[in-house]
Protein backbone atom coordinates (compact mmCIF):
# COMPACT_ATOMS: atom_id res chain seq x y z
CA UNK A 1 0.00 0.00 0.00
CA UNK A 2 2.94 2.33 0.59
CA UNK A 3 4.05 1.80 -3.01
CA UNK A 4 0.53 2.55 -4.26
CA UNK A 5 0.41 5.67 -2.12
CA UNK A 6 3.69 6.97 -3.54
CA UNK A 7 2.53 6.18 -7.07
CA UNK A 8 -0.71 8.04 -6.45
CA UNK A 9 1.33 11.02 -5.22
CA UNK A 10 3.36 11.11 -8.42
CA UNK A 11 0.19 11.12 -10.50
CA UNK A 12 -1.25 13.96 -8.40
CA UNK A 13 1.92 16.05 -8.96
CA UNK A 14 1.84 15.44 -12.73
CA UNK A 15 -1.83 16.28 -13.18
CA UNK A 16 -1.78 19.14 -10.62
CA UNK A 17 0.87 20.84 -12.75
CA UNK A 18 -1.48 20.57 -15.69
CA UNK A 19 -4.31 21.92 -13.53
CA UNK A 20 -2.24 25.01 -12.71
CA UNK A 21 -1.72 25.65 -16.40
CA UNK A 22 -5.42 25.14 -17.11
CA UNK A 23 -4.89 21.95 -19.16
CA UNK A 24 -6.50 19.28 -16.96
CA UNK A 25 -9.30 17.28 -18.59
CA UNK A 26 -12.15 15.15 -17.31
CA UNK A 27 -10.29 12.01 -18.42
CA UNK A 28 -7.21 13.04 -16.46
CA UNK A 29 -9.41 13.60 -13.43
CA UNK A 30 -10.67 10.04 -13.93
CA UNK A 31 -7.09 8.76 -13.57
CA UNK A 32 -6.82 10.53 -10.23
CA UNK A 33 -10.10 8.98 -9.11
CA UNK A 34 -8.98 5.49 -10.23
CA UNK A 35 -5.79 5.84 -8.20
CA UNK A 36 -7.82 6.81 -5.14
CA UNK A 37 -10.12 3.83 -5.56
CA UNK A 38 -7.16 1.43 -5.89
CA UNK A 39 -5.56 2.98 -2.80
CA UNK A 40 -8.77 2.36 -0.83
CA UNK A 41 -9.29 -1.13 -2.26
CA UNK A 42 -12.46 -0.17 -4.14
CA UNK A 43 -11.77 -2.20 -7.27
CA UNK A 44 -15.37 -2.17 -8.56
CA UNK A 45 -15.44 1.63 -8.48
CA UNK A 46 -11.98 1.74 -10.11
CA UNK A 47 -13.17 -0.43 -13.01
CA UNK A 48 -16.30 1.68 -13.49
CA UNK A 49 -14.22 4.86 -13.57
CA UNK A 50 -11.84 3.32 -16.11
CA UNK A 51 -14.77 2.39 -18.34
CA UNK A 52 -16.04 5.99 -18.23
CA UNK A 53 -12.62 7.49 -19.04
CA UNK A 54 -12.46 9.11 -22.49
CA UNK A 55 -9.35 7.28 -23.65
CA UNK A 56 -9.21 8.99 -27.05
CA UNK A 57 -8.70 12.39 -25.42
CA UNK A 58 -5.66 11.34 -23.41
CA UNK A 59 -2.14 12.26 -24.46
CA UNK A 60 0.54 9.59 -24.83
CA UNK A 61 1.79 9.82 -21.24
CA UNK A 62 -1.74 9.64 -19.82
CA UNK A 63 -2.54 6.65 -22.06
CA UNK A 64 0.43 4.87 -20.54
CA UNK A 65 -0.93 5.70 -17.08
CA UNK A 66 -4.38 4.45 -18.08
CA UNK A 67 -3.03 1.05 -19.20
CA UNK A 68 -0.86 0.86 -16.10
CA UNK A 69 -3.76 1.55 -13.72
CA UNK A 70 -6.06 -0.80 -15.63
CA UNK A 71 -3.43 -3.55 -15.46
CA UNK A 72 -2.97 -3.08 -11.70
CA UNK A 73 -6.75 -3.03 -11.11
CA UNK A 74 -7.51 -6.26 -12.96
CA UNK A 75 -4.38 -8.01 -11.70
CA UNK A 76 -5.33 -7.36 -8.07
CA UNK A 77 -8.90 -8.41 -8.93
CA UNK A 78 -7.57 -11.72 -10.31
CA UNK A 79 -8.51 -11.13 -13.95
CA UNK A 80 -5.18 -11.93 -15.64
CA UNK A 81 -6.42 -11.87 -19.28
CA UNK A 82 -7.64 -8.24 -19.00
CA UNK A 83 -4.60 -7.28 -16.95
CA UNK A 84 -2.32 -8.87 -19.57
CA UNK A 85 -3.93 -6.96 -22.45
CA UNK A 86 -3.40 -3.66 -20.63
CA UNK A 87 0.23 -4.51 -19.90
CA UNK A 88 0.79 -5.39 -23.56
CA UNK A 89 -0.58 -1.97 -24.58
CA UNK A 90 1.61 -0.29 -21.95
CA UNK A 91 4.74 -2.01 -23.29
CA UNK A 92 3.85 -1.13 -26.89
CA UNK A 93 3.70 2.53 -25.91
CA UNK A 94 6.91 2.29 -23.91
CA UNK A 95 8.97 -0.88 -24.57
CA UNK A 96 11.55 0.26 -22.02
CA UNK A 97 9.05 0.76 -19.20
CA UNK A 98 10.55 -2.11 -17.19
CA UNK A 99 13.91 -0.32 -17.11
CA UNK A 100 12.28 2.65 -15.31
CA UNK A 101 9.09 1.20 -13.87
CA UNK A 102 8.31 3.94 -11.37
CA UNK A 103 6.76 2.93 -8.05
CA UNK A 104 4.48 -0.02 -8.73
CA UNK A 105 3.07 -2.75 -6.47
CA UNK A 106 5.24 -5.85 -6.35
CA UNK A 107 2.50 -8.06 -7.81
CA UNK A 108 2.46 -5.81 -10.88
CA UNK A 109 6.25 -5.63 -11.42
CA UNK A 110 6.56 -9.38 -10.88
CA UNK A 111 3.85 -10.08 -13.45
CA UNK A 112 5.39 -7.51 -15.81
CA UNK A 113 8.76 -9.29 -15.78
CA UNK A 114 7.25 -12.35 -17.49
CA UNK A 115 6.52 -10.48 -20.73
CA UNK A 116 8.80 -10.70 -23.77
CA UNK A 117 9.16 -7.77 -26.17
CA UNK A 118 10.19 -8.34 -29.79
CA UNK A 119 10.19 -6.19 -32.88
CA UNK A 120 7.33 -6.77 -35.30
CA UNK A 121 6.85 -4.37 -38.21
CA UNK A 122 9.75 -2.01 -38.88
CA UNK A 123 10.57 0.72 -41.43
CA UNK A 124 14.04 1.62 -42.70
CA UNK A 125 15.54 4.53 -44.61
CA UNK A 126 19.16 5.26 -45.47
CA UNK A 127 21.90 6.45 -47.76
CA UNK A 128 25.16 4.89 -48.87
CA UNK A 129 27.94 4.62 -51.38
CA UNK A 130 28.50 1.78 -53.81
CA UNK A 131 31.31 0.66 -56.10
CA UNK A 132 30.42 -1.01 -59.41
CA UNK A 133 32.86 -3.24 -61.28
CA UNK A 134 32.95 -6.33 -63.49
CA UNK A 135 32.67 -9.74 -61.87
CA UNK A 136 35.55 -12.17 -62.18
CA UNK A 137 33.32 -14.31 -64.41
CA UNK A 138 33.32 -11.53 -67.01
CA UNK A 139 35.58 -12.00 -69.98
CA UNK A 140 37.72 -9.21 -71.34
CA UNK A 141 36.07 -6.16 -72.85
CA UNK A 142 37.58 -5.28 -76.24
CA UNK A 143 37.36 -3.07 -79.29
CA UNK A 144 37.37 -4.48 -82.80
CA UNK A 145 41.01 -4.77 -83.76
CA UNK A 146 42.24 -3.57 -80.37
CA UNK A 147 44.59 -4.85 -77.74
CA UNK A 148 43.40 -6.06 -74.34
CA UNK A 149 41.51 -3.74 -72.02
CA UNK A 150 43.64 -1.68 -69.69
CA UNK A 151 43.02 0.39 -66.56
CA UNK A 152 39.54 -0.72 -65.56
CA UNK A 153 38.29 1.77 -62.96
CA UNK A 154 35.07 2.57 -61.16
CA UNK A 155 33.94 5.59 -59.17
CA UNK A 156 32.09 5.63 -55.89
CA UNK A 157 28.44 6.56 -56.31
CA UNK A 158 25.61 7.42 -53.96
CA UNK A 159 22.52 5.32 -53.53
CA UNK A 160 19.38 5.67 -51.41
CA UNK A 161 16.99 3.12 -49.96
CA UNK A 162 13.69 2.86 -48.12
CA UNK A 163 12.01 -0.33 -46.97
CA UNK A 164 9.87 -2.23 -44.53
CA UNK A 165 10.20 -5.58 -42.82
CA UNK A 166 8.65 -7.98 -40.35
CA UNK A 167 10.55 -9.82 -37.59
CA UNK A 168 9.35 -13.38 -37.01
CA UNK A 169 12.25 -14.53 -34.82
CA UNK A 170 16.00 -13.84 -34.56
CA UNK A 171 16.72 -15.98 -37.64
CA UNK A 172 13.76 -15.09 -39.87
CA UNK A 173 13.20 -11.38 -40.57
CA UNK A 174 11.93 -10.57 -44.06
CA UNK A 175 12.59 -7.17 -45.62
CA UNK A 176 11.53 -5.54 -48.89
CA UNK A 177 13.66 -2.55 -49.88
CA UNK A 178 13.46 -0.02 -52.72
CA UNK A 179 16.88 1.17 -53.96
CA UNK A 180 17.77 4.16 -56.18
CA UNK A 181 21.26 5.01 -57.41
CA UNK A 182 23.67 5.19 -60.34
CA UNK A 183 26.91 3.57 -61.47
CA UNK A 184 29.93 4.74 -63.42
CA UNK A 185 32.75 2.76 -65.01
CA UNK A 186 35.75 3.78 -67.08
CA UNK A 187 37.97 1.64 -69.32
CA UNK A 188 40.93 2.41 -71.56
CA UNK A 189 41.94 0.69 -74.81
CA UNK A 190 44.94 0.77 -77.04
CA UNK A 191 44.30 0.18 -80.76
CA UNK A 192 46.79 -1.65 -82.93
CA UNK A 193 47.61 1.67 -84.63
CA UNK A 194 48.51 3.19 -81.26
CA UNK A 195 45.34 5.22 -80.77
CA UNK A 196 44.17 5.32 -77.16
CA UNK A 197 40.48 5.19 -76.35
CA UNK A 198 38.75 5.81 -73.07
CA UNK A 199 35.11 4.86 -72.45
CA UNK A 200 33.08 6.32 -69.59
CA UNK A 201 29.86 4.48 -68.91
CA UNK A 202 27.05 5.91 -66.75
CA UNK A 203 23.59 4.62 -65.88
CA UNK A 204 20.88 5.15 -63.31
CA UNK A 205 19.09 2.26 -61.66
CA UNK A 206 16.26 1.55 -59.28
CA UNK A 207 14.74 -1.66 -58.08
CA UNK A 208 13.60 -3.89 -55.24
CA UNK A 209 15.47 -6.24 -52.96
CA UNK A 210 14.02 -9.02 -50.79
CA UNK A 211 16.26 -10.23 -47.97
CA UNK A 212 16.23 -12.30 -44.83
CA UNK A 213 18.16 -10.66 -41.97
CA UNK A 214 19.40 -12.80 -39.11
CA UNK A 215 20.08 -11.00 -35.82
CA UNK A 216 22.63 -11.86 -33.16
CA UNK A 217 23.11 -10.00 -29.87
CA UNK A 218 26.45 -9.70 -28.13
CA UNK A 219 27.64 -7.13 -25.57
CA UNK A 220 24.32 -5.25 -25.94
CA UNK A 221 24.88 -4.76 -29.67
CA UNK A 222 22.82 -6.35 -32.42
CA UNK A 223 24.73 -7.83 -35.35
CA UNK A 224 23.00 -8.84 -38.56
CA UNK A 225 23.66 -11.11 -41.51
CA UNK A 226 21.53 -10.85 -44.62
CA UNK A 227 20.97 -12.98 -47.70
CA UNK A 228 18.57 -12.28 -50.52
CA UNK A 229 17.77 -11.51 -54.13
CA UNK A 230 16.91 -8.38 -56.05
CA UNK A 231 16.60 -6.77 -59.45
CA UNK A 232 17.67 -3.39 -60.79
CA UNK A 233 15.99 -1.58 -63.68
CA UNK A 234 18.50 0.45 -65.72
CA UNK A 235 17.59 3.77 -67.35
CA UNK A 236 19.29 6.94 -68.64
CA UNK A 237 22.35 4.96 -69.67
CA UNK A 238 25.03 6.22 -72.05
CA UNK A 239 28.68 5.76 -73.07
CA UNK A 240 31.10 8.56 -73.79
CA UNK A 241 34.20 7.80 -75.85
CA UNK A 242 37.33 9.88 -75.78
CA UNK A 243 40.00 9.15 -78.38
CA UNK A 244 43.41 10.79 -78.52
CA UNK A 245 44.76 11.01 -82.07
CA UNK A 246 47.65 13.35 -82.85
CA UNK A 247 47.09 15.07 -79.47
CA UNK A 248 43.58 16.11 -80.55
CA UNK A 249 40.77 14.74 -78.33
CA UNK A 250 37.64 13.52 -80.05
CA UNK A 251 34.41 12.81 -78.13
CA UNK A 252 31.39 10.71 -79.00
CA UNK A 253 28.37 10.09 -76.78
CA UNK A 254 26.03 7.14 -77.29
CA UNK A 255 22.69 6.48 -75.58
CA UNK A 256 22.57 2.86 -74.49
CA UNK A 257 19.28 2.34 -72.65
CA UNK A 258 17.75 0.49 -75.60
CA UNK A 259 20.81 -1.74 -75.91
CA UNK A 260 20.95 -3.02 -72.33
CA UNK A 261 19.34 -5.90 -70.52
CA UNK A 262 17.41 -3.36 -68.50
CA UNK A 263 16.30 -5.86 -65.84
CA UNK A 264 19.39 -6.91 -63.92
CA UNK A 265 18.65 -9.68 -61.35
CA UNK A 266 21.22 -10.36 -58.65
CA UNK A 267 21.93 -12.15 -55.39
CA UNK A 268 23.12 -10.26 -52.32
CA UNK A 269 24.90 -11.04 -49.06
CA UNK A 270 25.83 -8.64 -46.30
CA UNK A 271 26.64 -7.98 -42.66
CA UNK A 272 26.21 -5.09 -40.29
CA UNK A 273 25.63 -3.75 -36.81
CA UNK A 274 22.64 -2.04 -35.18
CA UNK A 275 23.32 0.76 -32.69
CA UNK A 276 20.48 1.62 -30.25
CA UNK A 277 18.94 5.09 -30.30
CA UNK A 278 15.98 5.30 -27.90
CA UNK A 279 13.65 2.51 -29.02
CA UNK A 280 14.99 2.46 -32.59
CA UNK A 281 18.28 1.61 -34.33
CA UNK A 282 21.03 3.16 -36.41
CA UNK A 283 22.20 0.56 -38.96
CA UNK A 284 25.63 0.33 -40.56
CA UNK A 285 26.04 -2.49 -43.06
CA UNK A 286 28.17 -3.67 -45.97
CA UNK A 287 26.65 -5.71 -48.78
CA UNK A 288 27.74 -7.42 -51.99
CA UNK A 289 25.55 -7.82 -55.09
CA UNK A 290 26.48 -10.30 -57.79
CA UNK A 291 24.52 -9.82 -61.00
CA UNK A 292 23.34 -12.86 -62.92
CA UNK A 293 22.85 -11.65 -66.50
CA UNK A 294 24.91 -10.03 -69.22
CA UNK A 295 24.82 -6.25 -68.91
CA UNK A 296 24.39 -5.65 -72.63
CA UNK A 297 21.82 -7.16 -74.98
CA UNK A 298 23.96 -8.03 -77.99
CA UNK A 299 20.94 -9.01 -80.06
CA UNK A 300 19.85 -5.38 -80.03
CA UNK A 301 23.29 -3.86 -80.33
CA UNK A 302 24.86 -5.81 -83.18
CA UNK A 303 22.21 -6.42 -85.81
CA UNK A 304 24.58 -5.92 -88.74
CA UNK A 305 28.15 -5.07 -89.65
CA UNK A 306 27.37 -1.35 -89.69
CA UNK A 307 26.39 -1.46 -86.02
CA UNK A 308 29.62 -3.21 -85.11
CA UNK A 309 31.62 -0.56 -86.96
CA UNK A 310 29.66 2.28 -85.34
CA UNK A 311 29.97 0.98 -81.81
CA UNK A 312 33.50 -0.35 -82.35
CA UNK A 313 33.53 -2.73 -79.43
CA UNK A 314 32.12 -6.11 -78.47
CA UNK A 315 31.58 -7.14 -74.84
CA UNK A 316 32.20 -10.79 -74.02
CA UNK A 317 29.95 -11.73 -71.06
CA UNK A 318 29.91 -8.31 -69.43
CA UNK A 319 28.57 -9.07 -65.92
CA UNK A 320 28.71 -6.56 -63.07
CA UNK A 321 29.05 -6.64 -59.29
CA UNK A 322 28.45 -3.99 -56.64
CA UNK A 323 29.82 -3.44 -53.15
CA UNK A 324 27.81 -1.02 -51.00
CA UNK A 325 28.33 0.65 -47.62
CA UNK A 326 25.10 2.02 -46.14
CA UNK A 327 24.03 3.84 -43.01
CA UNK A 328 20.37 4.02 -42.12
CA UNK A 329 17.68 4.44 -39.51
CA UNK A 330 15.33 1.65 -38.44
CA UNK A 331 12.10 2.53 -36.66
CA UNK A 332 9.85 -0.03 -35.02
CA UNK A 333 6.26 0.46 -36.19
CA UNK A 334 4.78 -2.22 -33.96
CA UNK A 335 6.12 -4.47 -31.24
CA UNK A 336 5.16 -8.07 -30.55
CA UNK A 337 4.38 -8.62 -26.88
CA UNK A 338 4.05 -12.13 -25.49
CA UNK A 339 4.11 -13.87 -22.13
Amino acid sequence: MVRLGLSFGLIIVHIFNQYLSGQITASQQSLIDVSEYIERGLLTEAKEELNQCQFGKLNRQDKMEYHRLRGITYLIDGNEPLAGSSIENLLRLNPKYREHPGIDPFVFTDYLSDFKIRRGWVATIGIGIQHTSKRLTSERFHLVGSNETENKTSRLNQEYYIGTGYHFNPFLNLYMTYILGNNQLSEEFSMNDGTTYRMDHWARYHGFEITNQMNFTRDKLNYLLKLGIGSQLLFDAYNQFESIRNNEPSYATQTLSQNLNNQQPYFTVGAGVELPINNDKIIINVSYRGFLTNYYNDANRFEDLKSIINYQYIPDRYVLQQTALNIGYKKVLRYKISR
